[in-house]
């Protein structure tokens, strides 16, 4: 059984499958590459989420495909997302030196990360 490689895809022609459908391995090598470049689990997830809606659309809008392979997603780690209240960001403005307080007061108004205010220049 040959495999044809394609972008971030390999596929297995459907001949070889004999479901109707290409066999995709989804995550070896766009889950190797990404992580290998140093991103994290959650950044893989969003491009694999990217081709299983693709592969979705492919079935459902499409039909180029009888049914759409199965790609499993990395496992994420669980946050807990909490907001200041305004008494918390006061008392945390208050409490930090004038230069570094600017720049929280900066990310509490816009809602940018941390990454994107240091950039700034």
């Amino acid at each position: 059984m040959r495999s044809l490689r394609v972008g971030i895809l390999t596929t297995t022609p459907r001949s070889a499958v004999g479901s109707g459908v290409a066999r995709l391995d989804l995550r070896a090598p766009t889950a190797g590459a990404k992580l290998a470049l140093g991103h994290r689990n959650a950044t893989v997830n969003r491009t694999l989420e990217l081709v299983r809606a693709i592969l979705r659309k492919c079935v459902n809008d499409w039909e180029w495909l009888d049914r759409a392979p199965k790609a499993r997603i990395l496992k994420e780690p669980t946050r807990r997302i909490r907001f200041l209240t305004r008494a918390e960001a006061q008392r945390l403005l208050a409490e930090l030196p004038e230069h570094l307080a600017d720049m929280a007061a900066f990310s509490l108004a816009t809602g940018l990360r941390a990454a994107n205010v240091t950039g700034l220049t």
